[in-house]
């Protein structure tokens, strides 16, 4: 059997709300009310963005581990995943955000494009330089880059 990524759900008003932004889960559940979980299998990738009372915000885009994967632990997911972006602050949120929409206008599914994109747009944002932009070109490449290797 293969083991899944379990990521927790939560909407707390007035409080928390964790949700995610893009990713394709094989399954979910709601065991309360208030929080559901859902589950993706290894190499899927995924965006969930997390959002506080006092304003804070954070985006992380992930991809499922394999077994014996390194991954990194954090909370709500289980039992872990790789990190490929992690934008801390309200504007670098936004940031990554507007370059999920921009994805979105060019009929891409932001979990189909490549993880080098994302890791890429990661190091841009801790620089402070201007995000790449992912364009249909090499989106292309990079589905017949994934076909060749599987």
């Amino acid at each position: 059997m293969t083991p899944l990524t379990r990521v927790a759900l939560v909407c707390l008003p007035g409080r928390l709300s964790i949700w995610l932004r893009f990713g394709r889960p094989l399954w979910e559940d709601a065991p309360e009310h208030r929080t559901r979980s859902v589950y993706f299998p290894p190499g899927a990738i995924f965006a969930r963005v997390e959002g506080r009372a006092d304003g804070r915000q954070q985006l992380a885009v992930l991809r499922a581990a394999g077994p014996g994967e390194r991954v990194a632990c954090l909370d709500g997911i289980a039992p872990g995943a790789q990190l490929l972006l992690h934008a801390t602050t309200p504007a670098r949120t936004a940031q990554v955000l507007n370059a999920i929409a921009t994805i979105e206008a060019q009929h891409i599914a932001p979990e189909d494009v490549s993880e080098d994109y994302w890791c890429v747009l990661h190091q841009r944002l801790l620089a402070g330089i201007a995000p790449p932009v992912y364009t249909a070109a090499e989106h292309t490449a990079a589905v017949r880059r994934r076909n060749l290797l599987s």
